[in-house]
């Protein structure tokens, strides 16, 4: 839990009020925020952010967002320790310890935000053969209910009901595709960081899900069944599931 002496929830408004946000990507609906009263804080950032730009142009990947108190814009907290415009590109420099402090808080943000790299030999037997899982998509937050029927170098999976294969489709824009896309697995407790593509194929087992074949998830270390080789975009998305996704 976020917890500081000089942190606390805080109603909408709050003139020493800023909003931390976390999120895969900078077009993500997906987010996990947490809205404080932090008024040593909220002041620093707003004289930042009122203050000298260094610099102007493409905006530096960064999955932490920082909100200020009456201020219409939001602003990435990027590697090198500025805050970035989201729509400007205009850098300020903060204190060191007021970096600190943000990245502390958006640290615990990130490990309720992705999922954990488990390696597939692990993760297969938190989702065994006819066992029920739930699948988020990191970019959407849009979920569906799914059961893995098959697979032994990676998960064989398959949308629950017609409703589930419906979300699935709504997460690709209404287009089966074999696009890999990063996805949290909810199973036995744990959140696991996973890539799926979204493509029926091969065999089909679940009547009635209006899913004619199964979809494939993927996940650490996991590979292919005909080559038996690891996919590299799959890894790809496992890793931004996992959060550690350096763009």
């Amino acid at each position: 839990e976020v917890s500081a002496q000089e942190q606390s929830a805080a109603p909408a408004g709050g003139h020493s009020q800023i909003v931390v946000v976390v999120k895969a990507s900078p077009n993500a609906e997906m987010e996990t925020t947490l809205a404080m009263e932090f008024p040593r804080l909220a002041a620093e950032l707003k004289k930042a952010a009122k203050g000298k730009a260094e610099h102007s142009g493409a905006v530096p990947f960064g999955d932490v967002y920082v909100r200020l108190p009456h201020d219409d814009g939001t602003y990435v907290l990027a590697g090198d320790g500025k805050l970035y415009h989201e729509r400007t590109g205009e850098a300020r420099r903060i204190s060191s310890r007021a970096e600190q402090e943000l990245r502390r808080v958006a640290e615990q943000l990130r490990r309720v935000h992705y999922g954990e790299p488990l390696p597939w030999k692990e993760a297969k037997k938190l989702v065994p053969k006819k066992g029920i899982i739930t699948v988020v998509d990191l970019e959407t937050g849009l979920s569906f209910k799914a059961q893995r029927r098959a697979g032994k170098h990676h998960a064989d999976v398959q949308p629950l009901t017609a409703q589930d294969s419906a979300v699935m489709k709504q997460i690709y824009r209404g287009t089966w595709s074999w696009d890999r896309k990063a996805i949290l697995v909810k199973a036995d407790g744990r959140v696991l960081a996973a890539s799926m593509n979204g493509m029926p194929h091969g065999g089909d087992g679940i009547p009635g899900n209006k899913f004619a074949g199964h979809f494939c998830i993927h996940f650490l270390d996991s590979t292919t069944h005909r080559s038996k080789k690891v996919d590299p975009d799959h890894q790809l998305m496992v890793w931004k599931a996992s959060g550690q996704l350096d763009l």
